[in-house]
């Protein structure tokens, strides 16, 4: 009886060993992967740009989307858009911005390194009229509003995707709609 209870003890401790094993393998296969991913981080905001030493040069609001490389290589951006909805969603592509203040896509990022596209607020707010329409002005807009994502396209084909600030979706819902 003792011999068959050690024989029952070391084969339990031999499965247990090879669980063990198993999930030290899957933990350093993720880890490794995970190093190599390309990932960006991705912030919305509504920003006002003043140029110090000059009276009056409050230039307006715009919508600003910074999106940094958080990943250790080189990624290139190829574009921008937005996602409204998780069930068969409806997905806008955004036109890069004419102006200095912006990067021109594509775009390549070393680690680190951050692109910053610069939406002037009030043109924004017309000419994003169908993703407006989208999002509708009722409570389930606003709950809408708060599911869309911005979702940055790599040259990989790789889609990263970031919730919008809320306060540039609160800004945006009040915004009057104005018909074209």
């Amino acid at each position: 009886m003792i011999k068959s209870t050690l024989d029952f003890i070391n084969t339990i401790a031999q499965s247990v060993a090879a669980i063990g094993t198993l999930a030290a393998v899957i933990v350093a296969l993720y880890l490794a992967r995970r190093q190599t991913a390309e990932r960006v981080t991705v912030t919305t905001a509504k920003v006002g740009i003043v140029t110090p030493g000059i009276p009056g040069s409050n230039e307006g609001f715009f919508l600003r989307i910074a999106i940094t490389n958080s990943c250790l290589r080189d990624v290139t951006l190829t574009g921008i858009g937005w996602r409204v909805g998780w069930w068969r969603p409806e997905r806008f592509f955004q036109l890069l911005p004419l102006n200095e203040l912006s990067s021109i896509l594509p775009k390549r990022l070393a680690p680190s390194e951050t692109a910053l596209f610069f939406y002037p607020w009030d043109d924004y707010v017309v000419n994003a009229l169908p993703l407006r329409r989208a999002l509708g002005t009722d409570l389930r807009g606003r709950v809408r509003a708060r599911m869309t994502k911005c979702e940055v396209f790599l040259s990989t084909g790789v889609v990263c995707r970031a919730t919008i600030d809320s306060y540039v979706v609160t800004e945006l819902l009040k915004s009057p709609v104005v018909e074209g």
